[in-house]
């Protein structure tokens, strides 16, 4: 299991103490209220690490034509002219690029497109036009980028590549793995958009409370961009970088930055770009027939796939790297690559042990995994963590309606295997997504590997997910994305878990990832919101003034519930404030469970800002608000599901209360005429009176710990006997005085305890 705690302290840039005492909270009401977070119960995870993406990938896919999900060559053809409406009129001589498109969601999944499909439009016909493939395994192009080639007819083959021909033996637009090195007309990008660039990606990847990627193949060009970027502007995530020679089957190590180079053992507090690994590419991808396979694929008896390095000569350069103390991290897809892999790297631990035994052990990673044969996995578990499988979950969850058509299904038991790897032996299997193939969200990885199904809740196998003997425990799935995903670039003792003495990178999310499971909720996960992650180092504030706490959770992103009896206009108002379509119809109970949606609150001040600082990305604050099923009197005793609308209630952080205040005949009204004094006086007594209940049994509770605890006692014992005197004196409040908890003039002591309770009539 993970270390957890309920209270930890910052030192500088680092965990100082952590306490895992329930009430732990309570020791520390001395400190000044800057010297202290209450983060009311959210869920805090150790910083969230990607251990396989792609930075400068991501950040221009932000800004070119995006073509996931379109079902067929129509639909990209209408978000290209799209995408060249929205272009400034200075832009129309550049190039057209996208990235995204999938022929396996097409209805025809026979082959790829060709330039023709891009030619047919006469608008598009002017542009050069360069798309990626979903897994950047494949570029398919037009004609004008094709003639810009001045290729020779027939061209000839290209080793651990191809070009896709015609029945004449000229390209047809499709050029796969190393053929797409062919195409280097692209106009280059200057200093000012590679700083946007990075600068878009790293405020994406913040969003999800990622404070670590690992950068899966990176240019010693690039390198040198990253380093003056990250020097001077870029200092708010961590880049273990992997190195990609421009070609990958040469060394070229001496080509990186020394000084970004990590050495065993070194701190990297205030380091925030370093390279110890090369990444290299043994064959391609699943989903263009690239992927390097044993037995040919099930849907092109033809074809076994596309080994980009030979074998022998592979071997050869994974030493030389290895002697120079780089870590290896190999591109394997398919069970011929995997296999080749494996044996390489067996043989290369296995001298490294005998020449180098006085050094730590190897950590040689395979990016992806995703289909092998039986005793490739069992080399794996013996190899005692020298062997690392790294593993995107998202694939497998995008890739399973199309897998077995491409395998067939023998070959699907040994294939996007993670469960079976922790069979074997495997400790340590780290998780990533390779944004921007898949999406950059770590809960939807999160997601996938504790039910193997799609966002959807769908899989080839319905709803128990697909091959679900292969899931892991959230324990797992979180450990992948935190302490696993740096063990894998050999930073554990750093990052990774929120331990004394680690560097305090930390994330905060709206969900309990653990209770979301447990409960059998785990879709909840998806609808998780992260509220913030710390890394820079903090400093205390100087000259704060000590405010009193506020009752209820305010943030930047509230949740709103609206209130009322039934036929009020409660679906109505949800629609306006909120431009949404839902059902609002002149029945009682027309809305059951409850709609929700999130819109940006206007601030002509945040406006201003912006106006004036012209930031790369704006995150204005949100409002999320909730369409709450009406109450009726009785609410708080089950009438009318009224345990299960005052529960959504209890969920929001304020409440819309709304009344109606017209008179109209043909809309019913449940209490028999109209009175919104009535109306209102109905809603304040149902929530106060769920609150009274709610009160008399958690005193019933209390008072019988207390009543163990006996006189004296240590100092959780006191904060326990405080918090009761405070809960007697709150149902006092409520049963006796009849008055909400929010017209209560209360200590910052007693709003604190009070924060924890969720009360309904708390609420703002």
């Amino acid at each position: 299991m993970f270390p957890s705690a309920h209270c930890f302290f910052v030192e500088g840039s680092r965990f100082g103490m952590i306490d895992n005492s329930e009430f732990c909270h309570l020791k520390y009401s001395h400190l000044k209220e800057h010297q202290k977070i209450n983060l009311n119960g959210k869920f805090v995870v150790p910083g969230l690490i990607d251990a396989h993406g792609h930075l400068m990938g991501l950040g221009q896919s932000l800004k070119i034509v995006d073509l996931k999900n379109c079902q067929n060559t129509s639909e990209v053809r209408f978000r290209l002219r799209e995408f060249i409406e929205k272009r400034e009129e200075s832009d129309r001589n550049l190039w057209l690029l996208g990235h995204g498109w999938d022929q396996t969601k097409w209805s025809n999944d026979d082959g790829f497109p060709t330039y023709n499909d891009l030619d047919s439009d006469p608008i598009l016909s002017k542009f050069h036009i360069s798309l990626s493939r979903i897994d950047y395994h494949a570029l398919w192009v037009n004609s004008k980028v094709i003639q810009a080639l001045n290729l020779p007819p027939n061209p000839k083959p290209i080793e651990g590549g191809k070009i896709i021909t015609g029945s004449e033996g000229n390209p047809t637009g499709i050029f796969m793995d190393n053929a797409i090195q062919l195409i280097t007309i692209y106009p280059e990008r200057d200093e000012k958009e590679n700083i946007q660039t990075v600068n878009d990606a790293v405020d994406h990847l913040l969003e999800f409370g990622l404070t670590t990627i690992q950068d899966a193949g990176v240019f010693p060009a690039e390198l040198r961009i990253l380093q003056k970027i990250f020097q001077h502007s870029i200092r708010k995530i961590r880049n273990y970088a992997m190195v990609l020679c421009l070609d990958d089957t040469q060394y070229c190590g001496d080509q990186v930055p020394k000084e970004l180079i990590l050495k065993d053992g070194a701190s990297i507090d205030g380091r925030f770009l370093m390279v110890r690994s090369v990444k290299m590419m043994l064959d391609g991808a699943l989903g263009s027939w690239g992927a390097a396979m044993i037995e040919p694929y099930s849907d092109k008896p033809n074809i076994t796939g596309l080994l980009r390095h030979d074998p022998l000569k592979l071997k050869e350069l994974v030493w030389k790297w290895t002697q120079n103390e780089f870590q290896v991290c190999i591109h394997a897809i398919g069970d011929l690559a995997n296999r080749i892999v494996v044996d390489i790297f067996e043989e290369t631990i296995s001298i490294w042990k005998t020449k180098f035994s006085e050094k730590p052990s190897l950590r040689l990673r395979i990016e992806h995994a995703q289909i092998m044969q039986h005793q490739s996995l069992i080399k794996i578990g013996q190899s005692n963590g020298s062997i690392l499988p790294s593993v995107q979950p998202t694939h497998c969850t995008s890739d399973m309606f199309y897998a077995e058509k491409r395998l067939g299904i023998s070959r699907l038991n040994g294939s996007y295997m993670w469960k079976s790897f922790l069979n074997v032996g495997v400790a340590h299997l780290p998780f990533g997504s390779d944004f921007p193939v898949e999406s950059a969200n770590p809960l939807l990885g999160i997601y996938a590997a504790v039910t193997r199904l799609s966002n959807e809740g769908t899989s080839p196998n319905g709803t128990s997910g697909w091959y679900p003997q292969e899931k892991v425990s959230i324990t797992q799935a979180l450990k992948g994305f935190t302490i696993d995903a740096a063990y894998a670039a050999y930073l554990e003792n750093e990052i990774g878990s929120i331990e004394t003495g680690k560097l305090a990178d930390f994330s905060v999310f709206t969900t309990n990832f653990f209770e979301a499971t447990m409960d059998g909720h785990p879709e909840e996960i998806l609808k998780s919101k992260c509220d913030a992650v710390k890394q820079e180092k903090m400093g205390p504030k100087k000259n704060a003034v000590v405010e009193k706490p506020l009752l209820g959770r305010p943030s930047n992103n509230l949740k709103m519930g609206i209130v009322g009896l039934p036929n009020v206009g409660k679906s109505s108002f949800f629609n306006a404030l909120t431009n949404s379509s839902a059902p609002a119809e002149n029945f009682p109970f027309c809305t059951i469970d409850p709609e929700e949606s999130r819109v940006a609150v206007p601030d002509a001040r945040f406006d201003w800002l912006c106006d004036f600082y012209k930031p790369s990305s704006k995150v204005p604050a949100y409002l999320t608000v909730i369409d709450i099923a009406g109450l009726v009197k009785g609410a708080h005793e089950g009438q009318g599901l009224g345990n299960a609308f005052l529960s959504h209630i209890k969920a929001v952080d304020g409440i819309f209360h709304l009344c109606r205040a017209f008179e109209d005949s043909d809309i019913t009204h449940v209490e028999g005429d109209l009175d919104p004094v009535r109306d209102l006086q109905i809603i304040h007594e149902e929530l106060r009176l769920k609150d009274e209940d709610f009160i008399e049994k958690l005193v019933a509770s209390r008072e019988r710990e207390v009543a163990r605890l006996g006189s004296g006692g240590n100092a959780q014992d006191k904060v326990k006997k405080e918090e009761f005197e405070i809960l007697k004196k709150i149902q006092k409040w409520v049963s006796e005085d009849k008055k909400d908890v929010r017209e209560g003039d209360w200590s910052g002591r007693e709003i604190e305890f009070i924060n924890t309770m969720y009360l309904l009539t708390a609420k703002p």
